[in-house]
């Protein structure tokens, strides 16, 4: 379930202080100066859109934003 996948990706972060997992809509964040992303959510183009929107607007030089299912329709529409 998804609950067990946010509990072992927990696991292995835990202890890296630098690593902070935020869950949620990104439009309800309020974070600057991103290193990393790794974008896991709706499908939908205009949400695709908004969270690559969101993280490249934040993301510092040479930072790198990650995702998956690129090859989902829907995804890789929001992705130009």
């Amino acid at each position: 379930s998804s609950l067990d996948l946010l509990e072992i990706q927990k696991m292995h972060i835990e202890d890296f202080s630098n690593i902070i997992a935020y869950t949620g809509d990104s439009k309800s964040l309020d974070l600057k100066n991103i290193s990393l992303v790794f974008v896991d959510a709706s499908h939908d183009e205009d949400d695709v859109t908004a969270d690559l929107e969101y993280a490249w607007d934040r993301l510092v030089n040479d930072g790198c934003i990650f995702g998956d299912d690129i090859d989902s329709p829907q995804s890789s529409c929001g992705i130009k």
